[in-house]
C-alpha cells in the first residue's frame, strides 16, 4: 500500500527494495491505502440498516430469504471493517472507533438491558456503554440468538447498525482529507504517521492472535454460513 504507479516508474528495475520517504509512505498509506479501503467500509456500513430493516419488517413467507440477505451484508461489513483496522492508524485512534463499534467480548446482560430501553435512534444509543453495542451485538442478534421480526430485539439491531454505518462515514470523510494532505518530508506529522504505523504494524497482528476474545459466532463452530469473522 505503500508504492503508487508513479513512484514505481522511478525505481531501476535492477532494485530489488526501493527506498520510500516519509512523506511518500504516509501519502500511500493514507491515500492509496486507508482512504479507498475505508469508503468501501462506509458503503458497505451504510447498506447494512437497510437490510436488517427489511428482515425486521418482513412477513413470514420472506424472513428467512430477508435474515440471509442482512446476516450477508453484515459479513461483508465485518470482512471491510477488519480490513481497515487491521492495524490501527490515525482516525480509528483518535476516534477509539474499535471500543465504539466492535467492542468485545459482547455482555449480554448489558444487551438485553440495552433492548429494554428501546433507543430510537443513534442518539438515545450513546447512552448505552460499548459492551452492549455494535458489530458483537449484530451477530448476537442476527447469528446467534436471532432477533424476531417486529421485536424490541429488531429494532435494537437497526439503530445498532445505524450507528456503525455513522462511524464509518466518519472515519471515510477523516481518511479522505488525510489522504489528500500534502505530507512534506520534514513534517512533525510526517515522521510520526510513519513511525505510528511501523510500531502498530508490528504488535497488532501479535495482539490480535494472542488477545482478541474469541467471539460467539466462532465458538459456535463451522455451521455453513454462520460464520461471520475472517478469524
Amino acid at each position: 500500500c505503500l508504492a503508487t504507479p508513479a513512484l514505481a516508474q522511478d525505481v531501476a528495475p535492477n532494485v530489488a527494495i526501493p527506498f520510500y520517504t516519509s512523506a511518500q509512505a504516509a501519502q500511500g498509506l493514507y491515500g492509496q491505502w486507508y482512504a479507498p479501503q475505508s469508503a468501501q467500509l462506509a458503503m458497505a456500513a451504510a447498506a447494512l440498516p437497510t437490510a436488517i430493516a427489511s428482515y425486521c419488517q418482513s412477513q413470514p413467507a420472506e424472513q428467512a430469504a430477508k435474515l440471509a440477505a442482512a446476516q450477508q451484508q453484515l459479513r461483508t461489513t465485518l470482512r471491510d471493517w477488519e480490513t481497515v483496522s487491521a492495524v490501527t492508524l490515525g482516525p480509528l485512534v483518535q476516534r477509539r472507533s474499535a471500543r465504539n463499534i466492535d467492542f468485545q467480548p459482547l455482555r449480554p446482560a448489558s444487551l438485553q438491558k440495552a433492548i429494554q430501553t428501546a433507543p430510537a435512534d443513534t442518539q438515545a444509543l450513546e447512552r448505552i456503554g460499548a459492551p452492549a453495542k455494535g458489530f458483537s451485538a449484530l451477530e448476537h442478534l442476527l447469528v446467534q440468538q436471532v432477533a424476531a421480526p417486529h421485536s424490541g430485539a429488531c429494532n435494537y439491531a437497526v439503530v445498532a447498525a445505524q450507528e456503525i454505518a455513522q462511524e464509518a462515514k466518519a472515519l471515510a470523510s477523516e481518511f479522505q482529507r488525510l489522504g489528500q494532505t500534502p505530507w512534506g518530508e520534514d513534517g512533525e506529522a510526517t515522521t510520526e504517521t510513519m513511525a505510528e504505523f511501523i510500531n502498530r504494524w508490528g504488535g497488532e497482528p501479535a495482539r490480535a492472535r494472542g488477545a482478541r476474545p474469541e467471539t460467539p459466532t466462532e465458538r459456535a463452530g463451522p455451521a455453513p454460513g454462520a460464520r461471520h469473522r475472517a478469524g
